[in-house]
């Protein structure tokens, strides 16, 4: 019996997985997620939350955040979280992965850094103003803090590989998910090889979550047919959080939505 369509997708992503290390080229960390949040496109969210949205003219409400989405790494040598699992910022949400080799990114943490409120005005980076990175309260990280946190600073693009070497050895409260800032507009210009799949988690919360399985798979059919692609180019995966060899397989069916469901 022939692979199901995405099998190689599933079987690169997990070699990644297992082979992620800390380094400045973004392509070989591990594999980058992005949990759906509310701060995309809200009918292609994919993409970065435009001016105005719904088809309608309708002022989105996150447009002030349009100039960065959310990432975080996953890969096996990273901390445990206090179940043993791969930390992830939600166990009841769905995504898709980052291409990193058409993807850039503002800056890292070792952790939640809550950037949604590090806002440039206007959305942009600037000389002044690094979207959900810097602001008045938060310089650059020198590297010379004791800990990775390093009080919440922002780590530049070029010193993730020390950034990563020591959050892979944070322990308990604090060995929590990592967190990327990735320039929007910049992915946004290189859709669709920006996408390498779509994903849920294998979790008890994600079965009975509005936004995991099915919208997920609807999102991921609605991106199929906008580019004109396949399934075997870009799959749906599972994605189980408690397997560190191979957490990424192609998900089973998943039943059609409602009619009437809506997105947001």
């Amino acid at each position: 019996m022939p692979p199901p369509p995405g099998a190689a997708v599933a079987s690169r992503l997990n070699a990644r997985f297992r082979e992620g290390r800390p380094s400045a080229d973004l392509t070989i960390i591990g594999v980058m997620l992005h949990q759906f949040d509310e701060l995309e496109d809200p009918d292609r969210p994919w993409l970065r939350c435009p001016k105005f949205c719904h088809g309608i003219g309708q002022p989105c409400g996150c447009y002030f955040l349009s100039d960065r989405l959310s990432g975080q790494a996953v890969f096996a040598d990273m901390p445990k979280n206090n179940q043993g699992k791969i930390p992830t910022w939600s166990e009841k949400t769905g995504g898709f992965v980052w291409n990193m080799g058409s993807s850039r990114i503002h800056c890292a943490f070792a952790g939640d850094a809550g950037s949604r409120a590090r806002v440039c005005d206007p959305p942009g980076a600037t000389e002044q103003c690094t979207p959900g990175c810097t602001d008045e309260w938060h310089p650059w990280c020198d590297g010379n803090h004791p800990d990775v946190w390093c009080d919440g600073n922002p780590w530049r693009p070029a010193d993730v590989q020390p950034m990563l070497s020591q959050y892979r050895h944070r322990k308990a409260p604090y060995n929590t998910y990592n967190e990327f800032v990735i320039d929007a507009e910049y992915t946004d210009q290189r859709m669709p090889e920006a996408v390498e799949a779509f994903f849920y988690p294998m979790t008890s919360s994600c079965e009975t979550s509005s936004k995991c399985r099915a919208y997920v798979a609807r999102i991921h059919q609605k991106f199929l047919r906008e580019y004109r692609l396949d399934a075997d180019k870009v799959p749906l995966l599972g994605f189980r959080t408690d397997d560190w060899d191979n957490p990424f397989f192609v998900a089973p069916a998943v039943p059609p939505p409602q009619a009437d469901e809506e997105e947001y």
